[in-house]
């Protein structure tokens, strides 16, 4: 062969080598992701070994619908249970990136953001739908942007785990005096023990890892938790009465890692986005079933639950805002705070109009 056309070839056959897609040769991508609630098995009239409304619904959809999407290029590795670490740890691995994804409670991310407090307030939503609302609006825009840009985390969507609730093991509460001589374990939070206390409760700070057995051995009297997590956590076979005076809506929130995310190409990006969002309506569907079915099952423990009338609720309403409110807008400032009150109150125009 002539040496000139040798070297055409050689040339060419650089070219071509070149040419070939990336994506042919690169490596798997594997995708941690940890939640705290065990496997279950959902059905429309019972769900079974998890809480009544489980992330575990959401992990499995998200990791289904990236595998098949990318053909396997992603896999997405499920570790339930709080295998690795509770839900502030998992925030924090998020951030450091040896965590690609998690399903956590949103509240814990206010260790790093405080602005998150505002989110928290005793009262603030009347119903989930207005809340979603808020975190699919401006206001959520604003806040998921605070987040990403302390934290590196992006928050890709919200849910929920239910109102929490009071219970405790000395008597029922149906006013604001029933609080009086309890001791309540609380979240080890400003906010929270302020807000127990305006009601007259003692407050005792500690972690979830700590409370069964302190609600077994009466270190405390009770505690408050949704419905949710009281049912699939057995707190009901340590606790007699339950408050149901719904003051703070648990949220969730799926995140992801800012440094992975941007890493992958546009098309990975927008299966991911989907599968979320996807996973997510499937975790609100569960978590919806399952409040259906929760004061059912718990009215079979012998726990007794009791409701508030509306007089009664409004003097706790407005005892527990006078106490937290003052001390969240010293954490998150006059124009946050306002922000987030403005934004709950178009949203409840909007959703009820």
């Amino acid at each position: 062969m002539p040496v000139k056309i040798k070297k055409i070839l050689i040339v060419l056959l650089s070219i071509a080598v070149v040419s070939v897609p990336l994506t042919g040769f690169a490596k798997d991508i594997v995708i941690k992701l940890g939640y705290p609630d065990p496997p279950a098995n959902v059905y429309l009239d019972k769900i079974e070994q998890g809480a009544l409304g489980t992330t575990h619904v959401g992990a499995v959809v998200f990791k289904r619908i990236v595998e098949k999407r990318t053909n396997g290029k992603i896999k997405v590795k499920l570790f339930p249970s709080m295998q690795l670490g509770g839900e502030a740890e998992m925030i924090q691995s998020i951030q450091e990136g040896t965590l690609e994804a998690s399903y956590t409670s949103f509240s814990p991310m206010s260790n790093f953001v405080p602005e998150v407090l505002a989110l928290n307030l005793p009262y603030l939503f009347k119903s989930t739908g207005i809340a979603y609302k808020v975190l699919e609006g401006p206001v959520g825009d604003e806040l998921n942007s605070i987040v990403l840009k302390k934290m590196g985390i992006r928050i890709l969507n919200y849910g929920h785990y239910g109102y929490k609730c009071f219970t405790n093991n000395k008597k029922p509460i149906r006013n604001i005096k029933d609080f009086k001589g309890i001791k309540l374990r609380v979240m080890e939070r400003p906010d929270m023990v302020k807000l127990v206390e305006s009601l007259g409760a003692h407050s005792t700070p500690m972690a979830w890892s700590e409370l069964y057995t302190a609600l077994q051995t009466g270190v405390v009297d009770g505690q408050d938790n949704p419905l949710s997590i009281i049912e699939g956590y057995k707190l009901w076979e340590v606790q007699k009465y339950i408050f149901a005076d719904n003051h703070v809506l648990g949220l969730i929130s799926f995140n992801i890692n800012e440094r992975l995310f941007q890493s992958l190409s546009p098309e990975y990006r927008n299966i991911i986005i989907d599968a979320a969002m996807l996973g997510n309506t499937a975790y609100r569907g569960a978590i919806d079933l399952g409040n259906t079915l929760i004061e059912d099952f718990l009215g079979t423990t012998g726990v007794e639950i009791t409701y508030p009338s509306t007089a009664d609720l409004k003097v706790i309403q407005d005892t527990a805002k006078k106490a937290v409110i003052p001390w969240v807008r010293s954490q998150v400032g006059d124009a946050w705070m306002d922000k987030v009150l403005k934004g709950v109150e178009e949203a409840e125009k909007q959703y009820y109009q």
